[in-house]
């Protein structure tokens, strides 16, 4: 019995200093996606560079198919948009190293002057390098209807 209730108060002690470091991870996430969004929206392409790794990858259906961190970038000349959330972003933590998130959203603006989609559904895989989240894998599917 005495095993029992060690083990259980360890479990809670453990819980306890768990929660707090788990909602700053994902305060931090939440704070590094409002980042990217700002940093499309103003064309700060080093900026957004800073939040994706070397190696992302985009799928969209602006873009034709795959593009790597260097297309993206290359092609923020022909973007203008802003963001606004359809659907609160769901968050799945993969421990205090990886998330993935996913949403809809509304798109304004053009990409090479054909308009955006009005909604799209849309999910990122998230990495924490050198204690920073990065956005590895950006992937938006269109919405038809309302």
């Amino acid at each position: 019995m005495r095993i029992i209730a060690t083990t259980a108060a360890v479990f809670a002690v453990l819980t306890a200093q768990a929660i707090p470091a788990f909602s700053d991870e994902l305060a931090d996430l939440k704070a590094a996606r409002a980042e990217i969004d700002a940093a499309f929206s103003a064309q700060d392409a080093e900026k957004i560079r800073g939040l994706m790794t070397a190696d992302h990858i985009a799928v969209t259906h602006v873009y034709g198919g795959p593009v790597g961190l260097d297309e993206q970038i290359a092609s923020l000349p022909d973007l203008k948009v802003t963001f606004s959330d359809i659907s609160e972003p769901e968050i799945t933590m993969f421990g205090n190293e990886g998330a993935y998130v996913s949403y809809e959203e509304s798109l304004h603006g053009t990409f090479r002057g054909e308009p955006l989609p009005e909604r799209v559904f849309a999910s990122e895989l998230w990495v924490k390098m050198d204690g920073k989240w990065l956005e590895k894998v950006y992937q938006e599917t269109v919405v038809d209807g309302p």
